[in-house]
Formats: structure tokens, C-alpha cells, sequence
């Protein structure tokens, strides 16, 4: 069975049929969202579910307990991202035959689409401070990275270029974006300051390296890579730029306090979500169903 990683991976690596993955059916489905509001609390883990059908959000507390949707739809959600405060959490969907990004806000139940540009929009990060968005967009051709500050609400480009920059991650002290590029051919890692200066290089394979994250203190970054053959965990040392596996899985996140990594693994034969310790690397199964579970984020 493909995931939807699986699917978006072979359209990153075929360009020309990048589009067709995005303009998918499930344009002329409708949305519904919950008619009552999930109010937000603390510890709270999203991730994307088609355990009902539709690949939709979900939420559950860090020990697996008290699962359900965050709304009710037949259309595709992704690529979950929480607000600092965890009272609001963007996410992808499509809209208008385009991926689109939405706010949802926790404590009302309302949502609202980030930007109304034309072009496909996907994989957002919040800032530290919750003042700017970090997310792709393919309104030029190509896939850039795009900077949109919520209040007054505007948008800048911060990468101009021909190859495709994907899935950005802000950095803690809210200055730089890790964000995954082929600019030399493979996907490989890279970081660069919100105004577009200063990019570097940090890994060097000819795997796909993607979904960086970085630790709450800045200290690491953990990334998805298939370099030793299959989908796993890698820790990135920011300072001296040795990396080191963790374990099989895919879309890592940081706990709050930095002490877990939650991710989703199908070492059990469907796709699941788990936490690792990041010092001891002891791992806890968190949900357990014959459907996927996938793109976990910790708010």
C-alpha cells in the first residue's frame, strides 16, 4: 500500500507530474467542519488518520488517549503544524483545484485559508513567536518558500528558485528556515535566513534527506532519509554536522521539552505513531490501527 508520502516523493523526483498529484479528485468534495469547537489543552499530539475514510486530522493527548477528528471531511487533510500557544494549527487541504493552507482555531472551531493566491500552498511552520507563517508554494512554477507575517497580514518571498525548496521548519530563535532543495540534484537539507541571505548547506547525499525539524534549543535537527536504504530517523548536530540514525520511521516531531520525538513507523505493517526517547531511544506505541496514521505534530 502507498502512503501519501510515498506518492508525494515520486512527484518530487518527477516534476512534470507534480501537478497531477495536487489537482486530485478530491476537489469536488465538500468540507464540513465540527459542529463543536475542540477546545486545546496542553501535550496535544496531531496527526492524519484514514482510519474513517478521508485522510483527515486527528488529536490525541502524548500517551495515545482520547482520539478523535478535528473535523469532518471528504477532502484531504495534511502536513498538520501547530501555533506556539497550541491554540491554533495550520494544516493542507485543497481548494479550487489547488493545496491550500488553512488556520484552524482550537477554542472557536473556525478556520481560515491563509493566502487567496492562485497556486498549490503546502507544508507550513509556525514561528516562534507565532507572528509568521513559513510555508511552499508553486504560485511561480516551481515550488519557493514563502514568508506570510499574520498581523498586518502579508506575504514575502523568501527563495527564488528553479528547483523545488520544500517542507521549511523555523529555527528557535525565529531567524533561519531548514528546508529540504534538489538545487544540486538530490534532496538534500539546507538552512537560510527568513530574508533569503545566508544559505548553507548542511547534509550532502544522494538519498532524499526531508522533514527537518529542529530541537527546541537548536542544538539538533532531526530528518527523514532513506540514505541507508530504508525510510528512518537521523539526528543532525547543528555545530559540527555529524548525524546519527535513530530509527526506521518517517515525519518527525520534537516534544515541547525536547526529551521525545514522535513519529509514525509501519514496522508492524501498517503505518502508526510512536514516540522514541531522544537520550535513551526506548520507544512507545501510541496508536495501534490496520489504517495509517501519519504526520504526527506536537503542539
Amino acid at each position: 500500500m502507498l502512503t501519501v508520502y510515498d506518492r508525494v516523493t515520486r512527484r518530487l523526483r518527477r516534476r512534470s507530474r507534480l501537478r497531477a498529484w495536487q489537482r486530485t479528485a478530491t476537489l469536488f468534495a465538500l468540507l464540513v467542519c465540527v459542529a463543536n469547537p475542540i477546545k486545546s489543552e496542553s501535550s496535544l499530539i496531531a496527526f492524519v488518520s484514514n482510519r474513517d475514510g478521508a485522510e483527515r486530522i486527528y488529536l490525541m493527548d502524548e500517551e495515545g488517549r482520547h482520539v478523535r477528528p478535528l473535523t469532518q471531511t471528504t477532502v484531504a487533510e495534511r502536513y498538520p503544524s501547530w501555533s506556539p500557544d497550541g491554540h491554533r494549527l495550520t494544516f493542507q487541504t485543497a481548494d479550487d483545484g489547488f493545496d491550500a493552507i488553512y488556520i484552524h482555531d482550537l477554542d472557536s472551531g473556525d478556520r481560515q485559508r491563509l493566502t487567496t493566491e492562485r497556486g498549490s500552498e503546502a507544508m507550513a511552520s509556525w514561528s516562534p513567536g507565532g507572528d509568521e507563517i513559513v510555508f511552499a508554494s508553486d504560485q511561480h512554477g516551481s515550488f519557493d518558500l514563502h514568508v506570510a507575517s499574520l498581523d498586518p497580514f502579508s506575504t514575502t518571498r523568501m527563495t527564488d528558485d528553479p528547483h523545488e525548496e520544500w517542507v521549511p521548519n523555523w529555527s528557535p530563535d525565529a531567524h533561519t528556515v531548514v528546508f529540504t532543495s534538489d538545487r544540486y540534484g538530490s534532496f538534500d537539507l539546507f538552512v537560510e535566513q527568513k530574508d533569503g541571505s545566508h544559505r548553507r548547506r548542511l547534509t550532502h547525499h544522494p538519498a532524499f534527506d526531508t522533514a527537518p525539524k529542529w530541537s527546541p534549543v537548536g542544538a539538533e535537527i532531526v530528518f527523514q532519509s532513506n540514505r541507508d536504504g530504508r525510510d528512518g530517523l537521523f539526528l543532525l548536530n547543528v555545530e559540527n554536522g555529524s548525524i546519527m540514525r535513530l530509527v526506521d520511521g518517517r515525519t518527525p516531531d520534537w516534544s515541547p521539552d525536547g526529551s521525545r520525538i514522535v513519529y509514525s513507523s509501519a514496522q508492524d505493517g501498517d503505518a502508526d505513531i510512536y514516540l522514541i526517547e531522544s537520550d535513551s531511544h526506548d520507544i512507545t506505541q501510541l496508536t495501534d490501527h490496520s489504517n495509517v496514521d501519519w504526520y504526527p505534530a506536537w503542539a
